[in-house]
């Protein structure tokens, strides 16, 4: 039989050994608090439950759910296969060399999620113009931005090394712009911290990912976009060229939402 804590007072956790109250999780280390009497290690096991995502594991990689927390269950595999598939598209488009509309897909794929994502969840409470506005509509302005004095910043031909760090130009380009670009990212959803409706952590979480990949995307296609006036398939490598793009706008927004919403968190 499985006998829950929830009857008594605080339990003792056996994986961490502290005193907690009795639910279904450890409030210090997540461990299930369950106790299975016929196997009383067998779901005490920390590696067996994710507190956070109890029907996932806890020593897994699991994209999705990561990137979309508030994401009902049943809708999980839907936005796995759109992730997926988009990326798919623009690693087919790159290989084939059309390289200006690889550009677009890399730049919008992301977003695009995240707008599917408020709009599932319903994270904006009726609010769409509000929520949307400070967090995508503002993270894409500040990318304009972004984009437009990265793209004024010409660094001269010279060998890597800490020695260039001296040099202003370096300066702006690898300490000033990534600060100015999580400060402008952070904007948006501080600007709805006021509203008491907005103001859990699971809301900055949220707000400040949106925000961030929204202007990762526009720093992208700003900062990219005279790649469109070599034409349509320009004589390139197309593999390095496909690589750079799924960097670009893929993994490069996604640790950025990373950092921005754990700062919007906070």
């Amino acid at each position: 039989d499985v006998v829950s804590p929830s009857d008594r007072g605080p339990v003792h956790c056996s994986d961490c050994g502290q005193e907690v109250p009795a639910g279904e999780f450890c409030c210090r280390c997540g461990t299930p608090l369950m106790v299975d009497e016929t196997h009383p290690r067998r779901m005490g096991r920390r590696s067996h439950h994710y507190a956070a995502a109890p029907n996932e594991p806890a020593w897994a990689v699991r994209l999705t759910s990561t990137l979309f927390p508030q994401l009902p269950a049943h809708d999980m595999a839907a936005f796995r296969v759109a992730l997926v598939s988009g990326v798919g598209l623009i690693v087919a488009l790159g290989l084939v060399g059309v390289f200006s509309v690889a550009l677009v897909a890399a730049a919008l794929l992301v977003p695009l999620l995240v707008l599917l994502y408020f709009y599932d969840v319903d994270v904006y409470e009726d609010e769409p113009l509000l929520v949307v506005g400070r967090t995508v509509l503002w993270g894409a302005a500040g990318g304009v931005v972004v984009g437009l004095v990265a793209n004024h910043l010409t660094l001269a031909p010279q060998q890597p090394g800490w020695s260039q760090l001296g040099s202003g130009s370096v300066l702006i380009r690898v300490v000033v712009l990534p600060l100015a670009t999580v400060g402008l990212a952070l904007a948006g959803p501080l600007a709805l911290l006021r509203h008491p409706r907005f103001n859990d952590v699971m809301d900055g979480v949220v707000f400040g990912a949106a925000s961030a990949v929204a202007l990762q995307s526009a720093v992208l296609l700003v900062t990219a976009w005279p790649v469109t006036g070599l034409g349509l398939r320009p004589d390139q490598d197309s593999t390095a060229w496909t690589l750079r793009l799924v960097e670009l706008g893929v993994f490069v927004p996604l640790i950025v939402a990373g950092g921005v919403g754990w700062a919007s968190a906070a």
